[in-house]
């Protein structure tokens, strides 16, 4: 995933208030990380169902153990291969 489209996932996402954070973990790559608030999981997955329309999304294997910020377990991650 481009620059452009990292930020657009974000964008989109701080829109839908309270639904989980993105965070970029390899720009380069296009590699980025959601985390998803408890609850919101069926949200969180219509919302990439939905992007997935207009940017590449795949699912790539979760990171064991808990998330550093916030000591939770990491939900989903997603990296985009149209570079």
């Amino acid at each position: 995933m481009d620059r452009r489209q990292i930020h657009y996932f974000r964008f989109i996402l701080e829109a839908c208030e309270g639904v989980g954070v993105l965070s970029t973990l390899d720009p380069a790559a296009g590699l980025v990380t959601l985390r998803i608030a408890p609850g919101r999981e069926s949200e969180a997955q219509q919302l990439v169902e939905d992007l997935k329309g207009r940017i590449m999304i795949e699912p790539v294997p979760d990171v064991p153990g808990p998330c550093p910020e916030t000591g939770t377990t990491i939900a989903a991650k997603y990296a985009d291969k149209a570079r």
